[in-house]
């Protein structure tokens, strides 16, 4: 008798994970899917995918705080006419903070090497604008004696990270 007791409450226990914890798990691709297509507003996805609000909080803590889900607001500038640049010094006498404020709020990012003296500046412009900057920061860079390229990124190709990794 107490043989089915046991197998009883093995069988219970299994039902309840493969139950409870699959479905989270089933929940948090359902969660990430969403907010890849319509941001981290909790209480739109809860309406959107008609699950309980506290249940989508309680499985995007887990998210964030377990799985280290990052979200990131993603503005495509092609779509209101702005392309990237890149600002590319392999040698410059540039100081590290002038270099990184070079572009002022144009920047979307920035990677320096203080040691070797080179840094890469990518921001965002249109054509005729473009020339302008190119024309000006040529001239700076003849002055200072840097080696540094300015290039005008025409098209880019953006690559989508797959939810079920």
């Amino acid at each position: 008798m107490l043989f089915y007791f046991y197998i009883f409450y093995i069988s219970l226990f299994i039902f309840f994970v493969k139950y409870f914890i699959m479905e989270d798990d089933n929940f948090k691709r359902k969660i990430i899917k969403k907010i890849k297509r319509v941001g981290g507003n909790l209480h739109y996805i809860s309406y959107v995918t008609d699950i309980p609000i506290s249940k989508i909080q309680k499985l995007f803590k887990d998210l964030l705080l377990f799985h280290k889900l990052s979200i990131f607001p993603l503005i495509e500038m092609e779509r209101i006419g702005l392309n990237k640049a890149v600002i590319w010094c392999k040698k410059t006498s540039l100081k590290y903070e002038t270099a990184k404020s070079l572009m002022g709020p144009l920047a979307s990012l920035f990677r320096g090497d203080l040691e070797e003296n080179k840094f890469l500046l990518m921001f965002y412009t249109n054509t005729s604008n473009y020339k302008y900057y190119k024309e000006n920061l040529d001239t700076l860079f003849e002055r200072i004696g840097s080696e540094c390229e300015i290039l005008y990124i025409k098209k880019y190709y953006r690559y989508i990270n797959d939810e079920e990794c």
